[in-house]
């Protein structure tokens, strides 16, 4: 699965991208990082969709809509190095 992620990375490297094409691309990014950690598309769904304490009490679907996923992306990466 991680090329699959790669290749969508690669495929949609380009100055002519819209916005939300680069939320899509970060959304897979942090559904992948997630499912990676919970292995279990519930909790996944379940993470996204909770008011989160250090993303400022925010559901970090919200933050993605509002195009700040690369902020939840690095938050999990974080958790991810500090475990």
């Amino acid at each position: 699965m991680k090329s699959l992620i790669d290749q969508i990375r690669k495929a949609t490297m380009s100055d002519e991208l819209d916005p939300s094409t680069i939320i899509n691309v970060e959304l897979i990014d942090i559904i992948f990082a997630l499912h990676e950690k919970f292995e279990d598309i519930d909790k996944v769904s379940l993470w996204l969709n909770t008011e989160n304490p250090h993303l400022g009490y925010i559901k970090p679907s919200k933050l993605i809509l509002l195009g700040r996923g690369h902020k939840v992306l690095q938050f999990i990466r974080s958790v991810e190095d500090s475990e």
